[in-house]
């Protein structure tokens, strides 16, 4: 593996949902998840990695523990979420681009925890970096 040089585009969603990776190793994920307005992931836990959010475009809510509002944020505000604290988020004022950033510890079992009905869905489509479709999950 060598260094790889990345543009994004933002890709046009056909649903609420888009994910479009921008690298991918075997300890981290680089991802802009784009939101349409409204569309939310509901409240969960990652037992094996931290994940940070940092908002490019738009506004994004996150919410904690017992789905109570923890920031609302606009572009260049972030979240840091330590791996198995529970934390939802959802578009406020029309679309959102949150890039996530997820460094995974190998030594701890990958589950996904649903805190909230319908937080496992799996509602997304996927991009390329350069906006293009891959795929659409549903």
């Amino acid at each position: 593996l060598g260094m790889k040089l990345i543009s994004y585009a933002k890709p046009q969603l056909g649903g609420p949902r888009g994910m479009s990776i921008l690298a991918l190793s075997d300890i981290m994920t680089v991802i802009v998840q784009s939101l349409g307005p409204g569309a939310r992931q509901g409240l969960h836990a990652h037992e094996a990695y931290d994940g940070f959010y940092y908002v490019l475009g738009g506004r994004a809510r996150f919410f904690g523990r017992d789905n109570k509002v923890f920031a609302d944020l606009g572009p260049g505000q972030g979240v840091f979420v330590p791996r198995g604290t529970p934390y939802a988020f959802e578009a406020i004022d029309g679309e959102a681009q949150l890039l996530s950033i997820d460094a995974i510890d190998k030594r701890v079992a990958d589950v996904f925890t649903s805190h909230e009905d319908g937080s496992d869905a799996v509602d997304y489509e996927f991009f390329a970096p350069d906006g293009t479709l891959q795929t659409a999950k549903s």
